[in-house]
């Protein structure tokens, strides 16, 4: 089958380069255009002319393509959107609106708000679907000390989004700062946003992808980890980061979200907290029983594997797509 592929490509960290991988690995004939390069509609009218592709797959799919413009009759046209800020407040994103409605199928990943979506674009086909991962494959010989703290965090600090992560993170560097290992990696909040001081205390100034990612998941005897503030009002809006972390073969303590459930299992697979004072107990508990996180580990790097990769997400896509 022949797919035509959308996606932002500007950098090969993006999550895009990721689904193309899969997209090939599954055997796959797949023409990528960069919907934020330079004349995408240009490129996809000539992959159409001369390639005629089958399937139009989109991810994500805010850039510089004029979907009016693709006159094209393919079997089906799917789009996956990634991100929870579907609606910004209580309203629809309307920017999502001319993407949305081009498709036949759309999928997102925040369960809570596919009703509601359903009602707004007046279509059935919108379903959820979380992103996986395939960044366990990166074999790690030995972990250099700049990766080897207690409790670590990868991601951003910077952003109104953000601001619930800060408070957190905060907390957990005031209490245990003096005693254990504490590093960051990722966005470095602005000198004039909430607990600035705190968290540079901490912060390496780096952001790691690729290896260094799984060198400081591995690195780190406990992982927190909190979603943004969009993300944390609704139920399903797990990022990929949660399925990367687990599939490195990190620990994650990670604030609770509505329908974890459904990927892992708590307090087997990873550990939740739902306040402050939760995650201090938890964090100490695990620090010091060593055995016991490496179990829930190692359970949660296996369940990965076998049910969370990107492979098995495009599977079940295409199979509700009946592609």
């Amino acid at each position: 089958m022949k797919i035509l592929f959308l996606s932002d490509l500007r950098k090969k960290r993006n999550t895009g380069f990721e689904i193309l991988k899969t997209l090939k690995k599954m055997g796959y004939e797949v023409y990528p255009v960069n919907i934020k390069g330079f004349l995408p509609d240009v490129k996809i009218k000539n992959i159409l002319k001369f390639k005629k592709p089958e399937v139009l797959f989109t991810f994500k799919g805010v850039g510089k393509v004029d979907y009016k413009k693709i006159d094209y009759k393919f079997k089906k046209k799917v789009v996956w959107y990634p991100d929870p800020d579907i609606f910004v407040g209580d309203r629809f994103n309307e920017n999502l609106r001319d993407i949305f409605e081009f498709h036949d199928c759309v999928f997102v990943i925040v369960k809570s708000k596919t009703r509601e979506l359903k009602k707004i674009l007046g279509k059935e086909n919108i379903h959820f679907l979380v992103q996986g991962t395939r960044f366990f494959e990166y074999e790690i010989r030995e972990i250099p000390e700049e990766f080897r703290c207690d409790i670590g965090f990868i991601g951003s600090l910077k952003g109104k989004i953000y601001s619930k992560r800060r408070e957190i993170l905060s907390g957990i560097c005031i209490r245990f700062g003096k005693e254990y290992r504490i590093k960051m990696w990722g966005s470095k909040p602005d000198k004039r946003e909430n607990f600035y001081g705190v968290l540079n205390e901490f912060h390496t100034g780096k952001r790691v992808f690729f290896e260094d990612f799984k060198r400081a998941v591995l690195g780190s005897k406990i992982i927190v980890d909190i979603a943004r503030e969009d993300a944390l009002k609704e139920e399903g809006a797990l990022s990929q980061k949660v399925f990367m972390i687990t599939g490195c073969g990190g620990f994650l303590l990670m604030h609770y979200l509505k329908g974890i459930e459904e990927f892992f299992e708590i307090g087997k697979e990873i550990e939740v907290y739902r306040s402050l004072d939760e995650a201090y107990k938890k964090i100490e508990y695990y620090l010091k029983n060593e055995d016991k996180r490496r179990e829930i580990a190692e359970n949660a790097r296996k369940r990965v594997l076998k049910e969370h990769l990107y492979e098995n997400r495009l599977k079940k896509m295409f199979e509700v797509c009946k592609i």
